[in-house]
């Protein structure tokens, strides 16, 4: 994953774990990103420290969308597979 500076249009950070294309993507607060991969994992990152801490498989299939909400702190996956 590459995260741009949109002022500047340089490479702000990489963060690297997903070993598939990642589907899904959502802003939880201006620091932390939740990834979705097309093999149906979720990757939770710490986007300052370059740091994933959180990593699981919740679906079978791959994630389509990742809904957030910034205020409540919450995330929904929807995949593939049929499954919220």
């Amino acid at each position: 994953i590459r995260i741009w500076d949109a002022h500047s249009g340089e490479l702000a950070h990489t963060l690297e774990g997903h070993s598939e294309s990642v589907t899904a993507i959502g802003w939880i607060s201006d620091n932390i990103l939740i990834t979705g991969d097309a093999r149906g994992s979720i990757r939770c990152w710490e986007v300052d420290n370059r740091r994933c801490y959180r990593y699981f498989r919740p679906h079978t299939d791959q994630i389509s969308r990742i809904y957030t909400d910034r205020e409540e702190g919450w995330y929904l996956t929807a995949s593939w597979d049929g499954s919220l």
